[in-house]
């Protein structure tokens, strides 16, 4: 076909994956591949934008087999350096201040965004004879029907669903074949010290941030965090500094 002819030609570029220190290549998106990206982002639908970026990666990435599988902050990572090879580095921001009502123009490098934290393991003892494991969600994950992170229960079968094993001073149990509602029982006959340690692991995990700093013409100085795609590419919220 003559589309081969440019994609064979592409230039590739490496790019380490946080989660596992593995490099892999990328080529630039086409033209069709944005467009079903600017589609799903004009229908302002969370689920299709992430559909979108994953099927940008499928097809981008010669060493991806599946990005549902990568965590969250791997996808937004790769997507983000493919766009920046694609469109160009920088990201042109349009917002409106809430004090004076101007229009603040800002522009900000991709390659500026970084990883906040080192992903960290998810091993913790809950008893002196209970250990249990977790992941960091995939895109698989938020993609999940029963998974709404706007509210307690949605949040709570993100969480199941990325509970690996529990060890106990006889056995260890592969939980990733159970039931979720067995696996949310088991969650919720912790007590709160316990599940402490489990929700903040999940409540900090590493993301991609940026900071935006600005002064209105009234002379307030303010700031704006970015975090993960649809901030680097919606309208962010502005806070005081």
């Amino acid at each position: 076909m003559l589309s081969d002819l440019l994609t064979k030609t592409a230039p590739k570029y490496p790019l380490k994956l946080h989660s596992s220190g593995k490099t892999i290549y990328f080529r630039p998106f086409l033209v069709r591949e944005e467009k079903t990206l600017l589609l799903a982002l004009e229908e302002n639908n969370p689920q299709g934008i992430m559909k979108a970026v994953a099927n940008i990666i499928m097809s981008c990435c010669e060493d991806v087999k599946n990005p549902m599988d990568l965590p969250i902050y791997d996808i937004e990572n790769v997507f983000l350096n493919i766009r920046a090879k694609s469109v160009g580095e920088n990201i042109h921001l349009n917002f409106k201040d809430e004090d004076t009502g101007e229009i603040i123009e800002s522009t900000v490098n991709i390659m500026s965004i970084k990883l906040d934290k080192d992903p960290e393991h998810g091993e913790f003892k809950i008893t002196d004879d209970v250990i249990v494991n977790f992941r960091y969600p995939t895109l698989k994950d938020f993609m999940n029907e029963n998974v709404d992170l706007s509210t307690t229960e949605g949040y709570y079968n993100l969480i199941a669903r990325c509970l690996t094993s529990i060890q106990t001073s006889t056995e260890t149990i592969d939980t990733t074949s159970y039931d979720l509602q067995e696996l949310k029982d088991f969650l919720e006959s912790m007590n709160k010290t316990q599940f402490t340690k489990i929700l903040n692991y999940f409540k900090n995990m590493p993301k991609l941030t940026y900071t935006v700093k600005y002064e209105n013409s009234a002379g307030s100085k303010k700031s704006i965090k970015l975090e993960g795609i649809q901030d680097f590419f919606g309208l962010p919220s502005v806070t005081l500094a």
